[in-house]
């Protein structure tokens, strides 16, 4: 971060105390907050799941380890003093932008 981006928030971050200051308790009311973070789409069988019925005599199946990382999709959560607003998930390949 430069020092322009950090003038920056810190003006940002007196003008809402500024607001805090002048308002009821209101504003707290209206605040929402957000995070992102990785969903795996992928689930992986338990033990009991992936159990087959097969003769005494023939080879068990073979197992393919699935990789986590290749389906997995952006999540975005948006919540308020009441709980969570929207859970959106991002399509693959595409960014977040303000629209």
């Amino acid at each position: 971060m430069n020092a322009d981006q950090k003038r920056d928030r810190v003006v940002t971050s007196q003008e809402v105390l500024e607001y805090c200051r002048g308002t009821t308790a209101g504003f707290l009311a209206r605040l929402v907050a957000t995070d992102e973070t990785w969903k795996h789409l992928c689930g992986p069988q338990t033990k009991e799941q992936s159990k087959k019925w097969r003769h005494s005599g023939s080879p068990h199946p073979k197992k393919f380890r699935t990789q986590k990382s290749a389906s997995k999709v952006t999540t975005s959560v948006f919540w308020d003093k009441n709980g969570i607003l929207l859970v959106e998930y991002l399509k693959k390949g595409a960014t977040m932008t303000a629209n």
